[in-house]
């Protein structure tokens, strides 16, 4: 047990003897700046998406607190606190990815803006190292989680004010348009001209739906039926694919009986060839379809030997997008090629590594939500651009942090295992 604990909490820098008392900077006030800048962090992701909505001059609120992270990250690594080998590894790996792919982008003589277009959002990334400063124990992470469902409780008050103004023509869709456009948020996608908005913070949503699901709590059970009718104010149909994925992940790799997940199997076979006559229509969108379709022939047909490994770098897109894509991963591979998305895929076989270790600790409480929004974002990904935007990458992040706690710390009734047992040794 020690050597495995070792082994997963290797530190960069100095050996822990030496770090133990090092550090001017140690103390409770620098882990309080931490912690509050932490929730300021998840609730400004968990509301305003990639913060283009929440700008103070020049600069939008999530680029300064992503620049007070990056300080704190500075200030607890100079005062000696340890960071995993493997946290250290993928942000210097990420890092060396982002630079391959800008040389290369400059190589192909892409424009510096459509370079920034694509590295700005990535560098969201850099995040990782502060939340594992940060999400030091269970207590912090049921914390980040509360913060992320209060994010998406607002998420709704706010989808509701939008559908209620709309439907009764208090305010609309034309000033809704062009209020969204002066805010220069790309967070929103209008369909047709009749009040359809989709808000790609929505995430959060699904995000919090997952954690009160696996709460004990009533109350948590019904806030999470109201979260779910709310989706279709959403109304994304990717929303919908995605979160029955990871509705079938979790029969697959949940603690059901294999006779249970037999029969949710085969009535979830049933239900979909008897609502494909309703459903099949509403997943159908050709002018989106069509867009998907030919950037996906266009990037196959500039596909080479060399953009296959390396990609053609940031800045350079296809004439159906210049800029960003919506298959998430068809803008990996055409601009980083097969080792941005084996990369990618690295990141998740780590997530699922520590899922299943968090699993044997008895934390699956906590653990398969976690795990369900990764496989969430992931599928999600497949339709819209999240795993490269900040949208996606925080809470991925904080996924990956969340079951290294997890991975390591016994849940609350495996704890309690040791006790009764010696109580029972030792009566009195």
């Amino acid at each position: 047990m020690e050597a495995e604990h070792f082994t997963e909490t290797r530190a960069w820098l100095l050996p822990k003897k030496t770090r133990a008392g090092a550090g001017v900077f140690r103390g409770s006030i620098r882990h309080s700046v931490g912690a509050g800048l932490l929730y300021l962090v998840v609730l400004e992701g968990s509301i305003f998406g990639s913060g283009r909505l929440l700008e103070i001059g020049p600069v939008t609120v999530k680029m300064l607190l992503f620049g007070l992270t990056i300080i704190f990250t500075a200030w607890s690594l100079f005062a000696l606190d340890r960071i995993r080998t493997v946290t250290m590894f993928l942000s210097v790996s990420f890092l060396a990815l982002l630079g391959v792919a800008t040389v290369n982008g400059l190589v192909h003589d892409a424009t510096m803006s459509f370079i920034g277009g694509d590295l700005s959002p990535l560098l969201s990334f850099l995040v990782l190292p502060f939340f594992e400063l940060t999400i030091r124990n269970r207590r912090v992470l049921s914390i980040v989680t509360r913060i992320m469902i209060l994010g998406a409780t607002l998420l709704v008050a706010g989808y509701a004010a939008i559908f209620v103004s709309l439907a009764f023509r208090l305010v609309s869709f034309a000033s809704l348009y062009e209020w969204v456009n002066a805010a220069g948020s790309e967070d929103f996608i209008f369909e047709g001209t009749n009040g359809n908005v989709f808000y790609k913070g929505a995430i959060y949503i699904v995000i919090a739906i997952f954690f009160l699901l696996f709460q004990k709590r009533l109350l948590s059970k019904m806030i999470a039926i109201v979260l779910s009718l709310s989706l279709v104010m959403v109304g994304s149909r990717g929303f919908f694919v995605a979160i029955a994925g990871a509705a079938t992940i979790y029969v697959i790799i949940g603690p059901l009986r294999l006779t249970t997940k037999l029969v949710i199997c085969t009535l979830a076979i049933f239900a979909g060839i008897a609502l494909v006559p309703v459903v099949g229509p509403l997943l159908v969108k050709r002018a989106s379809d069509e867009v998907r379709t030919n950037t996906i022939s266009q990037v196959e047909d500039r596909a080479t030997a060399a953009s296959i490994i390396l990609g053609h770098g940031f800045g350079v897109g296809v004439p159906e997008r210049r800029g960003h894509m919506e298959i998430a991963y068809l803008e990996i591979f055409h601009k980083q090629g097969l080792m941005g998305l084996l990369w990618w895929a690295a990141l998740f076989a780590c997530i699922g590594i520590r899922f299943m270790r968090a699993i044997r600790r008895g934390n699956g409480d906590l653990a398969y939500p976690l795990m369900l929004t990764v496989a969430f974002i992931g599928l999600e990904s497949l339709t819209n651009s999240f795993v490269n935007n900040p949208i996606g990458i925080y809470p991925i992040l904080i996924v990956f942090v969340g079951l290294g706690v997890l991975s390591q710390s016994e849940g609350r009734k495996s704890a309690l295992v040791p006790r009764l047992e010696k109580v029972r040794e030792n009566p009195a």
